[in-house]
Parts: structure tokens; C-alpha cells; sequence
């Protein structure tokens, strides 16, 4: 388990969320900070990272009705080790409003309901991932979709 590394803001003790070092004239993010205690060595910051697979999905059907696309799931790792995910719509173009389902957890498919054949909606989707101990909010990679009706 990685320790929670605070600061002091006025009277008040708050959580150090991202760490950053200068090198060769740009700061850089810091991903693992160890210190040493005695003879061993304990980390004490771990950036939270955020992977998406795949990062485009795709969904099509024949006629009218509901289609949905191929499920897409985040990856977190670092940071407490225990986070929330919250999928959102970032943009969308077409003949009809795609929905996520679900829209927390950390698998979603976009969806929609065409009326006939010769439709279509993409877009972008993301999901937020944040650490529930320090409040941390990562966005994952954007992840394109498509949904169509032939």
C-alpha cells in the first residue's frame, strides 16, 4: 500500500496529489517516490494512471431497432488503489443521441435506437477515473465509436 504524502496550506493538511521534477529544463510528472526508513525502502507517491481498451468501438445492425457497440474498459493503476469511474459523452454527430450503458463502472458499450435502416452516430467517449482517497480525476484516453444501421 502506498502512504499518502501531505502538505501544509495555511491551517490546513492536505493530500499531495501529483508530484513533478524538473529535468533537462521540463517538468516532468512523477510516477513512483520512494524514501528510505531504516534499511528498507517505502514508496510514498504513485501517479494514477489511466489506460482504455480498445479505443474504438463499433456496433451496426440491419433495419431499425437497438444496437449497441463492443464493450471498452478502463485500466487504473497507482494512487490508493481505489477509485470511482464516471463515462461520459464527450461529442457526437449523426441522424440520432447515442447513450453509454452503464454510465459508471469501469466497462461501458455506446447504444442507440435507429428508427430505420441508413442511419448512423459517432462520436467520442471518456471515461473520468478518480482515486476516492486523495480526489485525484484522471481522464482516460478519448475512445471514438460508431453505431449503424444498414
Amino acid at each position: 500500500m502506498t502512504e499518502l504524502l501531505y502538505t501544509r496550506d495555511a491551517d490546513d493538511w492536505e493530500i499531495v496529489q501529483e508530484l513533478h521534477v524538473r529535468s533537462g529544463g521540463v517538468w516532468r510528472k512523477v510516477l513512483e517516490a520512494w524514501v528510505r526508513d531504516g534499511a528498507v525502502w517505502k514508496r510514498f507517491h504513485r501517479a494514477l494512471l489511466v489506460n482504455a481498451s480498445p479505443l474504438s468501438i463499433v456496433g451496426t445492425r440491419v433495419g431499425g431497432g437497438n444496437v449497441e457497440t463492443n464493450a471498452t474498459t478502463v485500466t487504473a493503476e497507482g494512487g490508493s488503489g481505489s477509485y470511482t469511474f464516471v463515462w461520459e459523452i464527450v461529442s457526437q454527430t449523426g441522424d440520432v443521441t447515442a447513450f453509454l450503458s452503464p454510465t459508471s463502472g469501469p466497462t461501458t458499450v455506446a447504444a442507440a435506437n435507429f428508427a430505420s435502416g441508413g442511419q448512423e452516430v459517432s462520436g467520442v467517449i471518456k471515461c473520468v477515473v478518480t482515486d476516492t482517497v486523495t480526489g485525484l480525476s484522471v481522464d482516460s484516453p478519448n475512445i471514438t465509436f460508431t453505431l449503424a444501421s444498414l
